[in-house]
């Protein structure tokens, strides 16, 4: 589906990707105030068609790959000699090669506080948690075998809450590394502990979002040593 700046409703979305104005607007945020090497009025409304929830791109192009290529149209990313690719810096930012425009992007999508975000920092605690107790030599091959259980449950969720803030199976681990590693340095001081006391919380959070697919409620996570 070939879209144009007129099937765009910019009023949906965060930023209006084509006005100038939104240079300056996003430049608020210290990851949008870097040395892109690449236009920043072409690179932000990119980020804007791709990763804002209201965007029509993300909506009606179900595919990641076809809606990268029509968002950096729509971005006038400069296209190379040939006309078939983008210049190669402009490439490089659809790839996932340019690390500031990685971590631009992921603070984009966590611009909009959701609730998916906060579910993948409690995924990657409790994840991180219970790699920690698979080096426990005191416990029992069916401590293990729970253990194991909730990583693989941790590791489904991961991905699910990934697919759903970036509106599909975004391949590039770079672009996702970024995202992941926002959320690691935004883990809300949570302890094992914590987590142990909230796990409630979690299930909760679960339960409503459901990751595994509808009708599929997975195993209660829990810690070595739980009852």
């Amino acid at each position: 589906m070939e879209l144009t700046k007129k099937d765009i409703n910019v009023s949906k979305l965060k930023y209006d990707p084509f006005d100038p104005k939104t240079v300056k607007a996003l430049q608020e945020y210290e990851e949008f105030k870097q040395d892109f090497g690449v236009d920043k009025q072409k690179l932000f409304a990119y980020i804007i068609l791709m990763y804002d929830m209201g965007s029509d791109l993300r909506h009606k192009i179900e595919w990641l790959n076809p809606r990268k290529k029509q968002a950096a149209e729509l971005a006038n990313f400069p296209k190379a000699d040939r006309g078939s690719t983008f210049e190669p810096n402009y490439e490089n930012i659809i790839i996932g090669g340019n690390k500031k425009a990685n971590s631009a992007i992921s603070r984009y999508i966590r611009l909009f506080a959701n609730p998916k975000y906060t579910l993948l920092i409690y995924y990657q605690t409790i994840l991180a948690s219970e790699f920690d107790n698979l080096n426990d030599r005191s416990a029992k091959s069916s401590d293990y075998n729970k253990i194991l259980g909730n990583i693989k449950a941790c590791d489904a969720g991961i991905e699910n809450c990934t697919s759903a803030l970036f509106g599909g199976d975004e391949e590039i681990s770079s672009i996702k590394l970024a995202l992941y590693e926002d959320a690691e340095r935004e883990n809300l001081g949570l302890r094992p502990e914590d987590v142990a006391l909230d796990l409630s919380i979690l299930d909760d959070i679960i339960a409503n979002s459901n990751p595994y697919g509808k009708g599929y409620k997975p195993r209660e996570l829990k810690f070595k040593g739980d009852k």
